[in-house]
């Protein structure tokens, strides 16, 4: 069982402060999904960011009752939650499919070796993050 670390404790604290505009002590899909509200990466349109932490909403929203609680911000950050490494696969499979196959080939895969090594499957360091 993971334990909780005090980083993890943290994020999620700051990200509900930080994100709840109702103070309920959960999150909204409004809330979390809100580019005014989280930062907005240089290469993402305002909407993109909204459908990609729409996505991301409903995956961490286990009970699906439309808010995301503490607990389950806790388990959506953890580096280990599967969610984290089924992103990274598509990304990865997205980026390196040269002829759109769906299927990686060795001749692919040595194409992209940069993003493969620098990937977080494989740079366990990367795999902590903080995106809140």
């Amino acid at each position: 069982m993971w334990i909780n670390s005090g980083t993890e404790q943290q994020t999620t604290t700051l990200a509900i402060i930080l994100l709840d505009l109702n103070e309920d002590g959960t999150l909204n899909e409004e809330e979390f999904s809100d580019p005014d509200l989280n930062e907005l990466p240089e290469d993402m349109t305002e909407e993109k960011f909204k459908l990609q932490r729409l996505d991301e909403f409903r995956v961490a929203d286990e009970d699906h009752n439309g808010k995301i609680e503490r607990r389950e911000l806790l388990r959506y950050i953890d580096p280990r939650n599967i969610h984290h490494a089924e992103k990274e696969a598509v990304n990865l499979l997205a980026t390196a499919d040269s002829n759109q196959d769906g299927v990686l080939v060795l001749k692919e895969i040595l194409a992209k070796k940069e993003i493969f090594i620098s990937s977080k499957m494989v740079d366990a360091a990367q795999s902590f993050h903080d995106e809140f």
